[in-house]
C-alpha cells in the first residue's frame, strides 16, 4: 500500500474515532425545556403534560410570561436588571414581601424506580444576604407516585444557595454566579420526577436569579409513554403490543422485555388516568396517535458527518486502487 494512502487512512481513522467518541461523550441529554430561559417556554400550574416548559407558583414574581419577541421577558415590579450567567436572559425571582410565600418554578418528567437524576443550576443574588437569615434558594429534585406529580414518593433532596438558618449550603456573595447540583435515585413506585427552583424568602431581601439549568439521567432512559413494543417509536405497531398486554400480561412482558418499571412509564400516556394497565389505555393510545403526537423518527444512528467521513474514506481508497 502506498505510504501516502497509509497516512490518509490512519488520519481518517483518528478523525472518525474522535467524532464517534465525541458523540458518546454527549450521551447524557439535558432534559430541561428552555434550560437557559432564552425562549420563554411557560406552561400552566399544575402541569398536565410533559415537555411544556416552566410552570410557576407561590405568587412567583419572575421575568414574566413572554410578551413581544420570544426572547423578551418582562422584569417584574421591583426586579433588578437582568445579568444572565450566559445568553441574554435568566430567571429573576424576587422574594416579594417575604414571610415564606416561597415563589418557585418547576418542570415534570416521566420517571421509573431505580433511575438516577442530577439537577443543577447557576444562582445569583443582587443583594447582600444576612448570615443565618433563612434567605436562600434551592435547586430540588422530588419524586412522585403519580403521572404528573401528585403524591410525594420519599423526601425531596436539594442543594441550598445563600444563608439557610441552619447553616451549610453554597455561599452567595453579592452579584456572583455560583454553581450547585444535586443527585437522587427514584425509589420504588415512582411515576414522575419534578425539579424545582425555589426562593425560601424569609425576608423581602431574598432575591435570586437562576440560569443554565440542567437535568440529566444516568443509565437507560425509560420507554416513552405509549411505546408498548419498546422499539423507540410510538406508532400503530404499539396497538398490537398493547392488545397482548391486556390479554396476557406475562407473555407481553416476556415477549418485549418489559419490566414493571418500564410498564409504569409506558402507561403514562397523556390525558389518561394513572400508570396502571387497564382497558382505557387502548383509547388513550389511539387518541395520542390520532392527535399526531406519536414518534416516528428512526433510532439514532451515526451522524451524517461521520457517515460522510466514512464515505470519503472509501472513495479515496477506491481512487488510490484505480490509480495504482
Amino acid at each position: 500500500m502506498p505510504t501516502q494512502l497509509k497516512r490518509f487512512l490512519s488520519l481518517s481513522f483518528v478523525v472518525i474515532c474522535t467524532l464517534v467518541m465525541s458523540q458518546v461523550s454527549r450521551g447524557q441529554t439535558n432534559l430541561i425545556v428552555d434550560p437557559g430561559f432564552e425562549i420563554g417556554t411557560v406552561t400552566t400550574n399544575p402541569i398536565t403534560s410533559y415537555g411544556q416548559g416552566w410552570a410557576f407558583f407561590g405568587g412567583t414574581p419572575y421575568e414574566g410570561e413572554p410578551t413581544g419577541p420570544p426572547d423578551n421577558f418582562m422584569i417584574p415590579a421591583g426586579g433588578q436588571p437582568t445579568v444572565p450567567h450566559s445568553g441574554t436572559w435568566d430567571l429573576e425571582m424576587p422574594g416579594g414581601g417575604g414571610l415564606y410565600s416561597v415563589p418557585g418554578a418547576y418542570q415534570l418528567f416521566p420517571a421509573s424506580a431505580g433511575q438516577t437524576y442530577t439537577f443543577s443550576s447557576w444562582v445569583r443574588t443582587p443583594n447582600v444576604l444576612v448570615a443565618g437569615s433563612n434567605d436562600f434558594a434551592i435547586a430540588q429534585i422530588s419524586f412522585f407516585t403519580g403521572q404528573y406529580g401528585g403524591t410525594g414518593n420519599g423526601p425531596a433532596v436539594g442543594v441550598n444557595y445563600g444563608t439557610p438558618g441552619g447553616g451549610g449550603g453554597i455561599a452567595l456573595p453579592q452579584n456572583t454566579w455560583e454553581f450547585g447540583s444535586v443527585t437522587a435515585t427514584a425509589p420504588a413506585g415512582t411515576g414522575s420526577v419534578g425539579v424545582y427552583l425555589l426562593n425560601i424568602n424569609a425576608n423581602s431581601n431574598a432575591y435570586f436569579a437562576f440560569d443554565d439549568t440542567s437535568l440529566t439521567l444516568s443509565g437507560t432512559a425509560p420507554p416513552a409513554p405509549g411505546d408498548y413494543n419498546k422499539d423507540g417509536h410510538v406508532n400503530a405497531a404499539d396497538i398490537n403490543a398493547l392488545e397482548l398486554a391486556l390479554t396476557n400480561l406475562t407473555l407481553y412482558q416476556s415477549t418485549y422485555s418489559v419490566s414493571n418499571s418500564d410498564l409504569a412509564a409506558i402507561n403514562n400516556i397523556p390525558n389518561d388516568s394513572g400508570s396502571s394497565l387497564n382497558n382505557s389505555k387502548m383509547q388513550a393510545l389511539e387518541n395520542l396517535l390520532i392527535a399526531g403526537n406519536g414518534t416516528t423518527s428512526a433510532v439514532p444512528e451515526p451522524s451524517s458527518f461521520i457517515l460522510l467521513a466514512l464515505g470519503g474514506l472509501g472513495f479515496a481508497a477506491a481512487k488510490k486502487r484505480s490509480a495504482g
